[in-house]
């Protein structure tokens, strides 16, 4: 009996992982790929059990199971945005949420903002009805949301006056991604593409990030921000990072920004990525806000021209 449940312990993480790495075959591999964390922590857990019950072979392969999916996962959030100094005072002060159509969400996110005195506030998933934007963000004038609200709909609000602000997807989903410059920079790009759980949705949700990030390249955008509704080390991200955009480390994999902020409780699908004039930048989770989502809270400073 005992080496019948470590045989269906290691098939079965053996079946999670093989899925993951075929994600780019398409639905429903792709989903297996956010779970890396999870098979990684399992496989890490039941290795010494199965040592305890002498099957040893059992271990070795758990083990290894662990460390592909662990080497998987450390390959997406790697090689980030350099951390400035911790009495280091940023240039710029960035905040992204997703709502969920929460007004008490609305609320905690802008005095989030006032605390953090932030130049842009980026968010989806907005609530019904026209927010007073100016009683809400104090100093931020520059307001671009799009007349049409969708669940994926983007809306920038900025400090210094709007230069640009225009879609930056696919025009038949021209609201799930927004572009914005400013005079005193930066260029920012905010999604928020749809989740992958047809083949259908996880095709498009794809369109929108490559679309998306052609765009970035084509702007000389500084700063990718967003649901993603993707995780760092999913395929479609990894090209991001070979698109030449860093990840600006947000606390992934051990902080999640779905759900829960605790790693094997969430997912970090709410993520942010720096082009080459970002010199250093910091992120975190914020707290709860009534939304299933946990706001982003980034500093950052732009290189020398």
């Amino acid at each position: 009996m005992i080496r019948l449940l470590a045989a269906l312990a290691v098939a079965g993480l053996f079946g999670a992982t093989l899925a993951g790495f075929a994600a780019r075959l398409g639905h429903p591999f792709e989903l297996f790929s956010h779970f890396r964390p999870h098979w990684a922590f399992a496989a890490a857990l039941l290795a010494p059990l199965a040592l305890l019950v002498r099957q040893r072979w059992a271990a070795g392969a758990l083990a290894a199971l662990a460390l592909v999916n662990t080497g998987a996962v450390i390959a997406g959030v790697r090689g980030g945005v350099r951390v400035p100094p911790a009495d280091a005072e940023p240039q710029l002060v960035l905040v992204w949420a997703n709502l969920e159509y929460n007004p008490e969400a609305l609320d905690e996110v802008a005095a989030l903002a006032r605390r953090h005195d932030a130049d842009i506030v980026a968010l989806t998933e907005l609530p019904s009805g026209a927010p007073n934007w100016t009683a809400l963000l104090p100093g931020l004038p520059c307001v671009s949301v799009p007349a049409h609200r969708d669940v994926f709909t983007v809306a920038l609000i900025t400090r210094a006056p709007c230069r640009q602000a225009e879609t930056a997807s696919p025009e038949q989903w021209r609201h799930a991604a927004r572009f914005i410059e400013t005079p005193e920079d930066p260029r920012l790009i905010a999604l928020h593409p749809i989740p992958p759980m047809t083949p259908e949705a996880l095709a498009r949700r794809d369109a929108v990030i490559r679309a998306t990030v052609e765009t970035a390249r084509r702007r000389n955008a500084d700063i990718l921000v967003g649901d993603f509704n993707a995780t760092p080390w999913s395929p479609v991200m990894m090209d991001v990072r070979r698109a030449g955009f860093r990840p600006i480390d947000c606390g992934a994999p051990w902080r999640s920004t779905w759900r829960r902020r605790h790693m094997l409780t969430g997912l970090p699908i709410d993520l942010a990525y720096a082009g080459p004039r970002i010199a250093r930048a910091r992120c975190r989770v914020g707290e709860a806000t009534g939304s299933d989502h946990f706001p982003l809270v980034i500093e950052f400073d732009l290189a020398a021209q």
